[in-house]
Parts: C-alpha cells; structure tokens; sequence
C-alpha cells in the first residue's frame, strides 16, 4: 500500500531544514544562549507557521532570544523564499517549546523517587511462601498402563 503525504507535511520538513540553517546565520546580539529549533507546524494552506524552539540560559536570555527571533522573521522568510521554489512562503511565528524543561523536571523527580527508595529500605525480597513452593520437587506423573 503506497504512503500518502500531504504536500503541508512534506514542506515542514523542508521548512525546518532551511530554518535552522538560516538561523545559524543570524548575528543578532540578542541570541547569545544556546538556542535549538524543535519544530515547525505549517497550516494546511501554507499561510502561517508555527516554528517551536527552545533555549539554555536564564529567563532574561529566553526573553532577549525571543525578541530576536521576531526581528528575525523577515530575514527568515526571505531566506525561504530564495532558497525554495514555492510561491507562498508562509508567515512565521516562534513559539517557545518548553519540553525539554519539562523533560529535565521528570528525570529529576524520577531519580530522586529512586534514590529515596534505594536510601530507605532493603531491596525487597520475593515472599517465603512462594520460595518454599518453588524450591520443592514433585514426583513425575507415572505413565499409565493400558
């Protein structure tokens, strides 16, 4: 059976290609921190796109990356437009993508869950009742005689 893509799926793949790339070109002071595109959803009718990143650093750089990114746009998308050969180039929108924050507290939590529980008890130990069954060996059925 033949995979049907949609012409909107196939060119967020370009788009965040040609994004990323175009933002490594970016000398805006205001992008000082380590800054990742994790991203983009286009609309279907490729008028506007959400392009999702995320970044390392403090609030004030998160704010400043932000502020960057919007003077950014219009060089962005004229990037797209010289390096793709659509007519419509959609219009951009950063959104900061706060997984991998979120991603940090959960293992961090679940290491801490872990060390509590290795800190607290012995680890556990199967029930005797089910060690005495298992340890003892029945006699083989005996075939019967015909």
């Amino acid at each position: 059976m033949k995979a049907s893509f949609k012409r909107a799926d196939r060119l967020r793949e370009l788009f965040l290609q040609e994004i990323v790339m175009a933002v490594r070109e970016l000398k805006d002071p205001g992008l000082a921190g380590f800054l990742t595109i994790t991203g983009v959803d286009v609309t279907q009718d490729l008028k506007e796109a959400a392009v999702y990143y995320s970044m390392l650093g403090s609030p004030i750089d998160k704010e400043m990356a932000a502020r960057a990114l919007e003077r950014s746009a219009g060089f962005i998308q004229k990037r797209l437009f010289e390096s793709m050969s659509i007519r419509r180039i959609p219009k951009l929108r950063f959104v900061y993508d706060d997984t991998p924050e979120k991603a940090q507290r959960v293992e961090t939590l679940l290491e801490q869950i872990h060390a509590d529980a290795n800190a607290g008890a012995p680890p556990p130990q199967p029930p005797a009742k089910l060690d005495s069954v298992a340890s003892k060996s029945f006699p083989r059925r005996q075939k019967r005689k015909r």
